[in-house]
């Protein structure tokens, strides 16, 4: 398997190539594509693998930073790509496990993306053998992507910007014949965003919040999401529009931006059905 990674920063910590490293010894190529508006400095120490670095001195996106890593990939021959956030890491160890898991899967050349299963960075997983289950809808990072089934689905959906760019993707793998699979118990610790722990009644639960400028994105692009697929993937549609109706009641619930997210939730409605998408425009 001819396996290169691409990893999109945006004004990332030094924190940022230790995470590389949970994972870089194992991929042929890196290709770091900096949405950032600065130029990145190099790491101290080696990354244990050649690597690229693109600057775009501006934000492009998630869905742009994507298929940019994975075309400079193709034109250099690799056939699956490693798709990883900044805030993304493997536990010690766990790549080479996904890894190898991978290369026994016997229906390899009917998937079109692999996926672990997330967690928070205060998160530990049971210890258990790997094992596939079909999924629809996975989140980007971590993911394993057959450059065919990306080209076949027609690349990242750019005017998504970011959120819901991975659902989108999978659902279009999903219609294109390939399979989404979840590799259960290989462990992905990832940034789930500002969580907050509310009790009530005798009972914790974590919430977590965002920005009120994301709320934007969440709420244009979900409604994108509900209006493309609602009669190929109605069950998926039916679940995302619950998760996206709770993700705003705990905003304005807890968010200290109360006003700002009212204010972006009905912007994102507004551009949606003006059919104004891509990267927001005051």
């Amino acid at each position: 398997m001819r396996l290169a990674a691409v990893i999109i920063l945006y004004n990332p910590p030094q924190s940022v190539w230790d995470n590389l490293k949970s994972y870089s010894g194992y991929v042929q190529k890196l290709f770091i594509i900096n949405n950032s508006d600065k130029n990145i400095s190099l790491p101290e120490s080696p990354l244990g693998t050649e690597f690229m670095i693109v600057n775009h001195q501006e934000n492009l996106g998630v869905a742009a930073a994507l298929n940019k890593g994975i075309c400079l990939a193709k034109e250099e021959d690799y056939e699956w790509i490693l798709t990883m956030d900044q805030d993304s890491r493997f536990p010690q160890g766990m790549f080479k496990t996904y890894l190898d898991f991978i290369l026994d899967y016997p229906a390899l050349s009917q998937t079109g993306i692999f996926g672990p299963e997330i967690l928070g960075y205060e998160e530990k997983g049971t210890e258990k053998s790997p094992k596939a289950t079909e999924e629809t809808l996975l989140i980007t990072s971590g993911n394993i992507i057959n450059i065919k089934a990306w080209e076949k689905a027609g690349y990242f959906n750019e005017l998504l910007f970011i959120d819901e760019v991975d659902h989108d993707f999978c659902l279009r793998v999903l219609l294109s014949g390939y399979k989404v699979i979840k590799v259960n118990g290989i462990y992905l610790q990832h940034s789930l965003g500002k969580n907050i722990y509310v009790s009530k009644k005798g009972h914790t639960r974590r919430i977590t919040l965002h920005s009120p400028f994301r709320i934007y994105y969440i709420v244009r692009n979900g409604l994108f999401l509900a209006n493309k697929y609602n009669k190929s993937f109605p069950g998926v549609v039916k679940e995302r529009r619950r998760i996206i109706l709770i993700t705003l009641k705990n905003n304005l619930l807890y968010n200290s931006e109360r006003w700002k997210v009212i204010y972006y939730s009905i912007r994102g409605m507004v551009d949606f059905f003006r059919k104004s998408f891509g990267k927001f425009k005051n």
